[in-house]
């Protein structure tokens, strides 16, 4: 079983829908977060409908009025229950076929860091509760971790990439083992002006690490969108 989160920037391309399939065949992906879908209220159900036939999916368009986060899964692949959704998250228990469990959260950082603290404080919620079972966090955070994780640019040093250190540490979390693209979002210029940056990540915690450890997040090339699946 196979899940996937992609930052796609809007769903209103038939081209992005046709690539959003072919991703899903291709890689045996069950579960699949879409962020910034860019899809209102009122098409949200027939956009995920036509999507992807047969499958569940929840949405946080209550609290956006674009639905920043879609999230689909095959039911006759995957057990899901959704736990909580907020402007930034949205929080699953997911059921193994051998009676096990592991929480999964998908998230999607706001692009203004005073906004994204709802992300972190919205983690700090679960965090407690979620260190009983093995936990993973995947999406776009819109922040780099270290300045060492953005190639072009003048690195700094800001308070995002401080208050994301906080969060890892505080949560008790590490990047899961990680291959392929290192910079999974590039500014799809050339030359000088091109910039890359390591937004997107999949974190485990301690029990996720001592019990499926083995696993491993592979970052495939952006394709029509400027963000790494």
């Amino acid at each position: 079983m196979k899940c996937t989160s992609w930052t796609v920037r809007g769903l209103k391309d038939p081209c992005k829908h046709l690539e959003v399939r072919n991703f899903i065949r291709q890689n045996d992906i069950a579960i699949l977060g879409l962020l910034e879908s860019w899809v209102r209220n009122v098409n949200t159900n027939k956009v995920a409908s036509g999507l992807l036939k047969g499958w569940k999916s929840v949405k946080n368009r209550h609290l956006s009025l674009l639905g920043r986060i879609l999230l689909f899964w095959d039911p006759a692949r995957v057990r899901f229950k959704i736990l909580r959704k907020s402007y930034q998250v949205i929080h699953a228990l997911h059921f193994f076929n051998d009676s096990s469990e592991f929480f999964i959260s998908f998230g999607y950082g706001d692009c203004d860091y005073i906004a994204r603290r709802e992300l972190w404080w919205d983690m700090r919620r679960v965090a407690c509760n979620f260190s009983t079972k093995p936990w993973a966090i995947l999406g776009d955070f819109n922040v780099s971790k270290s300045v060492e994780e953005q190639l072009g640019g003048k690195p700094r040093l800001s308070k995002s990439i401080l208050e994301l250190e906080d969060c890892i540490w505080d949560f008790e979390l590490e990047d899961i083992r990680q291959t392929g693209c290192f910079y999974t979002w590039n500014n799809k210029r050339s030359g000088s002006e091109l910039i890359s940056k390591n937004l997107d990540r999949v974190m485990g915690n301690w029990l996720w690490f001592q019990q499926v450890g083995h696993l491993q997040a592979h970052f495939h090339v952006p394709g029509i969108a400027d963000h790494s699946p």
